[in-house]
């Protein structure tokens, strides 16, 4: 069976997604230690870049967090325009870990960036 390729699958190829799979972390998705963390706000920052294939086209993206390691689109979301992001998050608890990454869809597959982990302050 073959997906978004005119090729035999390759799970090694840029381009190959395989819809309505979740969770692979693919290039031009990126999160970066965050900006000005207090007790309550951080910001976080991230990038997301075009798929690195011709064939594939991001519908939606953006950035996920939660106090839980993973954050899914099912967390606390925002949606974005490809590019750099600088978001602030604001009423955040006094000394609890957050997690984060950036996240995009192409054809029906939720791609994630790398996460990150930051505490806020006491």
């Amino acid at each position: 069976m073959v997906f978004g390729s005119c090729q035999e699958e390759d799970k090694t190829d840029p381009c190959f997604i395989r819809p309505g799979v979740e969770g692979t972390t693919r290039p031009g998705l990126s999160a970066s230690d965050p900006l000005e963390v207090t007790d309550s706000s951080a910001v976080l920052i991230g990038s997301i870049g075009p798929p690195t294939c011709e064939r594939s086209i991001m519908t939606n993206q953006g950035l996920v967090w939660s106090n839980e390691a993973n954050p899914d689109t099912s967390d606390n979301l925002v949606r974005t325009t490809p590019g750099g992001i600088y978001y602030i998050l604001s009423d955040l608890d006094s000394n609890t870990t957050y997690y984060y990454r950036t996240f995009g869809v192409v054809h029906t597959s939720i791609l994630y960036s790398n996460e990150i982990a930051f505490s806020t302050l006491p």
